[in-house]
């Protein structure tokens, strides 16, 4: 496997640090990879490295006011120059490997966004896969706290609330806290912005979840996620074209997939999904 890492720049002059895990030899298809809040693309080293032995490239990068990115921690100017930064990573994608299929890969905050990039877009790629998409919060924050997050998100956006950290809740396995505790690269810092952003985008989604484009979608979530509500998946899947969805639950499974206890069957259901795409596509 060959690992680099290089920038990009955004339409508004933000730095998007990016990684690229590519296979030794020809690669299937290129996996264009979007992070969940607080974290950073470095966290699914071992995600690609499974990807690479399946035959495929991973484009990802690091959320602005991410990791080694530029811009406010937890601060994003409006879904909109959310999108516009996954068009980023796309073009670059189609420049880098010009003749090789495209996937698109969220998880959480991630996930909700490239099941919004697709919804508005619908973009020349195989398929998109969502892990635990932001669709509903586990915990609402009620009326009250919604409405002065929305006052904030209209008149200040960048005040920021620590949204903390709780041991247990990314996975089962208590080594994933240790170790996204002692990286200096993430953070908890969420602006009002990226909350009443996500919430409303998420409720958008919900809404008009049959106009999905017939694009394959792998939804993934586990029932024991403490962060995203798992619910949200499954009524998003009940109205979502079904000729071109594959919906996996995992039971008790927690919010990070690909980091619980279950996770080689995660990554392993995954590599198999890409596969099947690539067969379609050329059948």
């Amino acid at each position: 496997m060959n690992y680099s890492e290089f920038q990009l720049t955004t339409t508004d002059n933000i730095m998007l640090q990016a990684k690229l895990w590519q296979t030794d030899e020809e690669p299937k298809a290129i996996v264009c990879l979007i992070h969940g809040f607080g974290e950073h693309s470095g966290r699914y080293n071992h995600v690609a490295k499974e990807f690479v032995e399946a035959g495929y490239t991973v484009l990802g990068m690091d959320s602005r006011g991410h990791g080694k990115s530029t811009g406010r921690r937890g601060f994003i100017p409006s879904y909109g120059q959310f999108i516009e930064d996954v068009d980023v990573l796309l073009e670059t994608a189609a420049d880098k490997f010009p003749d090789k299929p495209k996937f698109l890969y969220g998880h959480s905050t991630g996930g909700g966004l490239v099941l919004r990039y697709v919804y508005e877009r619908k973009p020349d790629i195989v398929g998109v896969i969502a892990s635990s998409p932001w669709l509903r919060l586990a915990r609402d924050p009620g009326f009250v706290s919604r409405l002065i997050m929305h006052i904030f998100s209209l008149f200040r956006p960048q005040f920021t609330v620590d949204a903390g950290h709780t041991p247990g809740l990314l996975s089962r396995d208590p080594e994933v806290d240790k170790i996204f505790v002692a990286d200096p690269l993430n953070h908890s810092k969420m602006t009002a912005g990226l909350l009443t952003g996500g919430i409303s985008n998420g409720e958008m989604l919900l809404k008009h979840a049959a106009e999905f484009p017939e694009i394959p979608l792998l939804l993934l979530h586990g029932t024991g996620d403490k962060i995203i509500n798992y619910k949200g998946s499954v009524l998003f899947a009940d109205k979502a074209p079904a000729e071109t969805l594959t919906f996996l639950t995992y039971e008790d499974g927690s919010h990070e997939l690909h980091n619980d206890i279950c996770k080689s069957e995660v990554l392993e259901a995954m590599a198999g999904w890409l596969d099947r795409q690539l067969i379609s596509v050329a059948v």
